[in-house]
């Protein structure tokens, strides 16, 4: 019996050992698979790091001395960078870990990671082989370093380049041939669901209450507007001084701001930059008097305002029996407003000595001295003809035949001197064919036109033609003006992009032309953003997809508007249209020499070059706009529409904890989608999706 109860208390007491020896076992698998599990997870953020550091070496210019704000024509060209490993990449959107040891690669983007892509991103992939990082670390024991203690592979996936759902309207999202509801569905991104600056695939189903369209969200809200001063330090986290704040072009509404204004126009490479900032002063100015540093430096192209402007001056002899008349013309060529209503036409004729013009006005010979009717662009009233009542003859007494001869203009030291001023509520608003205080004398008959009547104070911009050709009441034999009608708001800008108006001398077409590097650098400089702050909505302007720059270019506003033309309107809605104009543009990207524009001042040049060489050889807007000026409204529409400094990336991220003997132990994937300041190199995990456990 002793015996039987031993061996009965030694069976439940090996039985509780066994038990416990197994519990612990399970508790120490389980403990020691949390560990595994939760360091593999720590390696997720160390893949991740390598990620962005791969990024950075790309975008910064270490790869190839040449910094970029996205990844054009895939990220590496390891053709001409020696030193640099093999990359496994596909076409521009996806670079995946290089191949650096033995270890057979992965393919990380498969399972259910292919939701998370865009549609028409996800429609084109094809698998893209990854590497490995090796992991070591010291054994604690016997103190051996070097011992791999796991790995970690990733892969990159581009997204900068698609558009945002705060940038949709019903235009865009027909050009990007969503189905019908997508938009209805978007919509409600002005409910308040849509709270944060980008949104990816999971979000919207959650935000709408139900399936919506695969359509690309993804953007990133770049901080305010800003611009380089040099990049040396592009793309990195050590920028100093390299970027400067934007100017608010509206606050030029005072001398005090046309030293600033001044200095980064003269920064931009624009000639005559003070009289440039003048004329920003006055386009922004709500009067109709022109506004100067001196008085009358409005008559050499300062200080232009939308006032009638003398654009003909003749003096001929309509019958030919040398009884010379006067006639001036004047021309408004501007939109969208008319000419004041106060507006006084007073021309002084001289015929015996030159006149006294600090005498305003000095008495005169002859005079025409009229109310000018309101004039307006594009109508039977864009011109404006004023005669001299009476004519101007020359006579002497001939002692020999006893009479008064008539003698011709020219001879006997006869010659006339022609004083035009046009006035405003009795103040001068523009004058010709005075320098200097001396008015330009006539000694024989002919028209003097003026190439562009914004410079009509001396006859150097002028050209003489023997008779009025062509006839008074058109435009000049020799108008140099490139695009008409001209733009002078006379209020502040809506958009940066109305710089393209400003009269700007010794500029190529004697204004802000953006197709020039000179006019891209000016929009880089400017704003009309009071706070200077961040826009929503923004798409990266590197973005290589066609049907992305479609969306963006079908609600651009182009042409005019006032009483008399209506030609404002949106790019010829045919599709076709749409879609040359949008190859047009990221054929330019892809000429851009592969590694992206970092500023307007490189894309400008390239992308209006295109648009004026091929896209706009013929005008589908109509309305009378010439090619530049339309040019020059799609130029303005895309820099209001894009960034420079907007990344996104989806990092895939596996990582791996060994054993010594190379068995997987524990393995995390993720899915993270990290927003990134191409201009400064600052990034942050905006989502995170975890693929396993």
């Amino acid at each position: 019996m002793a015996l039987i109860l031993t061996l009965g208390l030694l069976t439940v007491i090996t039985l509780a050992v066994v038990a416990f020896v197994v519990t612990m076992r399970i508790e120490h698998l389980a403990a020691s698979n949390a560990v595994h599990r939760t360091i593999a997870r720590q390696y997720v953020d160390v893949g991740l790091s390598e990620a962005m550091g791969v990024v950075d070496y790309v975008l910064s210019g270490s790869a190839s001395n040449s910094p970029s704000t996205y990844p054009v024509q895939g990220w590496f060209d390891t053709n001409s960078v020696a030193d640099l490993p093999t990359y496994h990449f596909q076409e521009k959107d996806c670079l995946g870990l290089p191949t650096t040891n033995s270890e057979s690669p992965i393919q990380l983007f498969r399972g259910s990671v292919t939701n998370l892509l865009p549609g028409t991103l996800a429609a084109q992939a094809s698998q893209v082989w990854s590497g490995w990082v090796d992991i070591t670390e010291t054994n604690a024991a016997t103190g051996n370093a070097g011992i791999q203690a796991g790995r970690v592979s990733f892969l990159i996936v581009n997204l900068s380049g698609m558009m945002d759902v705060h940038a949709l309207n019903a235009d865009r999202h027909q050009a990007l041939g969503e189905p019908n509801n997508a938009y209805t569905l978007l919509g409600a991104a002005t409910n308040g669901n849509y709270n944060r600056v980008f949104l990816t695939q999971p979000d919207l189903p959650a935000a709408n209450n139900g399936a919506v369209s695969n359509l690309v969200t993804f953007s990133y809200d770049p901080g305010p507007d800003v611009f380089f001063t040099n990049l040396t330090l592009f793309g990195t986290r050590s920028f100093s001084t390299g970027l400067c704040n934007r100017f608010n072009i509206n606050l030029a509404t005072n001398e005090s701001a046309l030293a600033t204004v001044s200095n980064l126009l003269a920064d931009a490479g624009v000639i005559a930059s003070d009289q440039v900032a003048w004329n920003i002063l006055n386009y922004i100015d709500s009067g109709r008097i022109p506004i100067g540093p001196t008085p009358q430096t409005f008559r050499s192209g300062y200080c232009v305002k939308d006032v009638p402007l003398i654009n003909k001056v003749l003096l001929d002899d309509p019958a030919s029996n040398q009884n010379y008349s006067v006639a001036v013309e004047l021309w408004y060529p501007f939109v969208p407003n008319s000419s004041p209503p106060s507006t006084h036409l007073w021309v002084g004729i001289y015929t015996n000595a030159e006149p006294d013009t600090t005498i305003s006005p000095a008495t005169a010979d002859f005079t025409i001295d009229c109310l000018v009717p309101t004039m307006a662009y594009a109508g039977s009233n864009e011109f404006f003809v004023a005669r001299m009542a009476g004519s101007i003859c020359f006579q002497r007494w001939d002692n020999v035949a006893l009479k008064w001869v008539t003698d011709p203009i020219g001879q006997n030291g006869h010659q006339v001197w022609i004083w035009p001023r046009v006035l405003v509520d009795g103040i001068c608003v523009d004058e010709a064919l005075v320098t200097g205080g001396t008015v330009a004398n006539w000694t024989s008959t002919g028209c003097i036109q003026f190439a562009d009547p914004r410079a009509n104070n001396t006859q150097a911009g002028a050209t003489t033609y023997a008779a009025a050709t062509p006839a008074l009441g058109t435009n000049n034999a020799n108008c140099t003006i490139p695009s008409l009608p001209l733009v002078l708001a006379d209020a502040p800008m809506r958009s940066a992009g109305e710089l393209r108006y400003i009269y700007a001398p010794g500029m190529p077409g004697n204004r802000i032309d953006f197709t020039t590097q000179p006019g891209g650098a000016c929009r880089d400089r400017f704003t009309v953003l009071g706070t200077n702050a961040p826009v929503h909505g923004l798409v990266q302007a590197n973005t290589p997809y066609t049907n992305i720059w479609q969306a963006l270019l079908s609600d651009v506003t182009v042409g005019w508007s006032n009483q008399v033309s209506n030609c404002i309107g949106k790019i010829d809605t045919n599709s076709d249209t749409q879609a040359l104009l949008a190859y047009t543009v990221a054929n330019a990207l892809l000429n851009s020499g592969g590694r992206g524009w970092v500023c307007n001042k490189e894309m400008f040049p390239l992308v209006g070059s295109n648009l004026l060489s091929s896209a706009m050889a013929t005008n589908n807007v109509g309305g009378g706009m010439d090619a530049r000026a339309v040019c020059g409204d799609i130029l303005a529409g895309i820099a209001d529409r894009v960034t420079y400094r907007g990344n996104t990336f989806l990092v895939i991220v596996c990582g791996q904890r060994l054993s010594p003997l190379g068995r997987v132990l524990a393995d995390q994937r993720d899915a993270i989608t990290v927003v990134r300041d191409a201009y400064t190199g600052r990034w942050v995990v905006d989502h995170v999706v975890w693929l396993t456990e």
